[in-house]
């Protein structure tokens, strides 16, 4: 028997599954996040190789046994990146196992479609989005990280929830149910308990982004302008991939915490897209991102079939 292992990884957590040459799935781990830029190559094989222990072990699979592991991972985007970790992976790894490290929109994308035209559209702590055209290239709009991008995201939130709080502490916005759900989970009492617990103390600034959310399911105004400002680029990303893929219509998947569960968020978004005047349909993914880490890996050492 040959086995495979798929590892989705994203700013927040990590998933790995372990398959069998039909697909069945045989374990499911999870883990934390994995992003290469941010934990570096050492530190991400090092989260790789825990995932894959634990998988073999909870079926007693031997880890001669397995025939190839791809990865999706955050921070993969560029080839040196990536291609760093699999070198790393390589030196740790029998050498009979072929590793393929990819983004994990692009793993996202294969699952979804089952490697068929569309659109995948990621908003968690990050966003982008990938789509596939009818010739089978590969098309990206935003994914710029949160410095440079990030826009209709989890941490975008949090960063504008922040802000609505120190505005409202400086006396320069308006009252927000943003800052007492602030005070309330993080006994933060001025703008500098908020610049501390930033600067000082690496404050999840994505995970600020649920109070936002709470906040705006409270029909507060400001979080509400939030919530419509970012959605709002997150259909800025669909309209550039619709230019990019050249067609009048597209099919797009969901995929992050932020747009694939129900929340205000997500709804807002919906209601946009309906009334866009565009021939976009919203479909369920046919596969995880993960089991389409597996599919590539197999597609980049020979081809196998699914």
């Amino acid at each position: 028997m040959k086995y495979y292992i798929g590892i989705d990884g994203g700013g927040t957590k990590t998933d790995c599954i372990l398959v069998d040459e039909s697909n069945n799935l045989l374990s499911f781990v999870k883990g934390g996040s994995l992003n290469i830029l941010t934990s570096g190559t050492i530190e991400s094989a090092k989260t790789i190789l825990g995932l894959i222990n634990v998988s073999l072990s909870n079926q007693g699979v031997n880890l001669n046994e397995l025939v190839c592991i791809g990865i999706s991972a955050a921070g993969a985007g560029r080839q040196e990146d990536s291609g760093k970790l699999e070198n790393r992976l390589q030196t740790l790894l029998p050498r009979s196992i072929f590793v393929k490290v990819i983004t994990d929109a692009e793993a996202a994308l294969e699952g979804a479609f089952d490697g068929n035209p569309g659109c995948i559209l990621i908003s968690g702590t990050g966003s982008i989005i990938f789509g596939k055209d009818d010739q089978g290239s590969i098309h990206r709009c935003g994914g710029f990280g949160k410095t440079l991008g990030d826009e209709g995201s989890g941490y975008m939130l949090g960063k504008k929830g922040l802000r609505a709080a120190l505005r409202e502490f400086d006396g320069r916005g308006d009252k927000t149910l943003i800052t007492f759900l602030l005070k309330d989970k993080y006994q933060v009492e001025s703008a500098e308990d908020i610049i501390n617990s930033v600067y000082n103390k690496d404050l999840d600034i994505a995970g600020i982004a649920p109070l936002v959310l709470a906040s705006a399911g409270n029909n507060d105004v400001i979080a509400l302008k939030i919530i419509d400002a970012e959605t709002e680029e997150l259909m800025n990303l669909i309209y550039c991939m619709i230019k990019k893929l050249k067609k009048d219509n597209i099919e797009i998947c969901f995929s992050g915490k932020l747009i694939s569960t129900v929340n205000v968020f997500s709804t807002i978004l919906r209601k946009k897209i309906s009334e866009s005047g565009k021939s976009i349909k919203i479909i369920e993914p046919v596969f995880p991102p993960a089991l389409g880490a597996v599919f590539i890996a197999k597609k980049n050492m020979g081809g196998i079939s699914r």
